[in-house]
């Protein structure tokens, strides 16, 4: 093991058991550490700004990592431990840090951060694991952490002071953030195998909480405006949920326990509120809220129950309660009149209720 260690100015290219070296700082008061320990290891720092830190430090064999820095006062860390991993770091802006930790074999990682006072830091443990992550504008959040095998997952922020947290203990688990706003929230849980989270926000002060532990769920949430609120807990095998707002203040909470039970909610407007639970298997939930205050809440306990509502106009209220098996509901509140209300309470089997209110 060999240790450089270069001050401002300085270019350094050294190998030792065919392990390689290179630093170019071309501006001022910049410090670099290059630590490796093995066969076959690359590092590169490029830091053409001022004021810069980056620390490597690879242990194994044929690992890579690619420090760039181009402007003043950025922190980088890359901390490989094993065999075929890489990392990719990029920072242009001031006052950016970026960190990233891996132990395994053949994982790989990339952060970019184009702007200001930004944060990211990606841990991976396992084999074969990817991360993605792009930070765009000012004081964005983000920290990643994969600890299995063939985990995967894309962040793309573009704004200032987002937050992106996502976390993902298991296999083949999948997660995709798009965030484009300001001080919009993630924060995305997987455990199990095979899980997939896509959550994407377009607008300001937007929230998505997503919490999935099983094998093969799947949570899909799109959020077009301000200040929206998804809470989706999912526990079990093959579960979906679907959350879609349009508007301003909409809220919407999914708790699914079981398999196979499916949650459907669009909200189309402002100030909507949706709350499903289920608990059992194969139940669903379809909620379409459109206009104004609407407020739509259902438990079902039990197998094979259906609940599908729609709302329109504005201050319409459905309240749906099943405890059995293959139970049915079905709620439509038009906007030729109202505010309507309805409560729905089916104790048994295989009951029908079907209500139109205009």
């Amino acid at each position: 093991m060999k240790t450089f260690l270069v001050g401002a100015a300085a270019l350094l290219f050294t190998i030792v058991s065919f392990a390689q070296v290179f630093i170019t700082q071309p501006g001022s008061f910049n410090l670099a550490n290059g630590t490796q320990t093995g066969f076959g290891q690359q590092s590169f720092i490029d830091q053409p700004g001022d004021n810069n830190v980056a620390f490597t430090d690879q242990t194994g064999f044929f690992n890579l990592s690619d420090i760039d820095q181009l402007a003043d006062f950025n922190n980088a860390l890359a901390f490989q431990t094993g065999v075929g991993l890489t990392s990719t770091l990029v920072q242009d802006g001031d006052d950016n840090t970026a960190n990233i930790t891996q132990n395994g074999f053949f994982s790989a990682s990339t952060i970019e951060q184009v702007g200001d006072l930004n944060n990211a830091d990606v841990v991976q443990f396992g084999d074969d694991n990817e991360s993605l992550l792009t930070q765009m504008g000012n004081d964005n959040e983000a920290d990643i952490e994969q600890d299995g095998d063939q985990n995967f997952s894309n962040v793309i922020t573009i704004g200032n002071r987002n937050d992106v947290s996502v976390d993902q203990d298991g296999d083949i688990n999948q997660a995709d953030v798009v965030q484009l706003g300001n001080r919009n929230n993630v924060d995305a849980k997987q455990d199990g195998f095979g899980n997939f989270i896509m959550s994407e926000q377009f607008g300001n002060r937007n929230r998505n909480n997503v919490d999935q532990s099983g094998d093969t769920n799947f949570a899909v949430s799109l959020q077009d405006g301000n200040r929206n609120f998804i809470d989706a807990n999912q526990t079990g095998d093959n579960n979906e949920s679907f959350s879609y707002q349009a508007g301003n203040r909409n809220r919407n909470n999914v708790v699914q326990l079981g398999n196979s039970n499916l949650s459907q909610v669009s909200q189309v407007g402002n100030r909507n509120r949706s709350s499903g639970t289920q608990a059992g298997d194969q139940n669903l939930n379809n909620i379409d809220q459109q206009g104004l205050r609407h407020f739509s809440s259902a438990l079902q306990l039990g197998d094979l129950n259906k609940n599908e509502v729609l709302q329109q106009g504005s201050d319409h209220t459905a309240t749906v309660l099943q405890n059995g098996d293959m139970n049915c509901t079905k709620i439509f509140q038009l906007s030729t009149g109202g505010p309507h209300s309805v409560t729905v309470l089916q104790p048994g089997n295989n009951n029908i209720a079907c209500i139109l209110q205009q």
